[in-house]
């Protein structure tokens, strides 16, 4: 909950689920629920990974990606499909691949309003890379953990190299 407070949307009535599975998986919907599975929270090494991952899945439905997703997917089918046939497409899809990089982004910055280490994300991907992420559930519908590392890499040095070298405003 404390990370929902430090995002764009505090006041969506957040849901935060733990699912009673052993394969490595995070999800949102739209309106504020996060569901993790028990595999996820098992395999992560410390709490900033896995609040990087959860603050991933709150950027996806702070920024509504999921409704983007669907609203793509009924005008890809002519503005004719099931809720079911939707869902399944985004599912099976995912968000697309800019979706993915905002939320990551959108994570690092969460985690470190919410004074967490924003480098959690990061770890996470570099342990789902070192695994090779193709077995994953999601591994259609995501980039590959090495282009989501790559532009997050990309992201984060833009807004710090600005400090490397710098000395600190106040003496520590």
């Amino acid at each position: 909950r404390w990370l929902s407070l430090q995002s764009a949307r505090p006041g969506l009535p957040w849901s935060f689920v733990v699912i009673d599975e052993s394969e490595f998986l995070a999800f949102s919907l739209p309106g504020g629920v996060v569901a993790v599975t028990r595999g996820l929270i098992d395999r992560c090494a410390d709490e900033a990974e896995l609040a990087g991952l959860l603050a991933h899945e709150i950027a996806h439905v702070v920024h509504r990606h999921h409704l983007q997703a669907l609203q793509r997917a009924l005008r890809g089918a002519g503005g004719t499909a099931t809720w079911a046939a939707l869902t399944r497409h985004v599912y099976l899809v995912g968000t697309g691949a800019e979706a993915e990089h905002a939320a990551d982004r959108e994570a690092v910055a969460i985690a470190a309003r919410a004074g967490l280490d924003p480098f959690g994300l990061v770890s996470a991907l570099v342990q789902v890379n070192a695994l090779g992420d193709s077995d994953l559930p999601y591994a259609d519908a995501h980039p590959s953990s090495r282009l989501r590392l790559d532009e997050l890499e990309r992201a984060m040095a833009q807004r710090l190299d600005a400090w490397a070298g710098a000395t600190a405003p106040v003496a520590i």
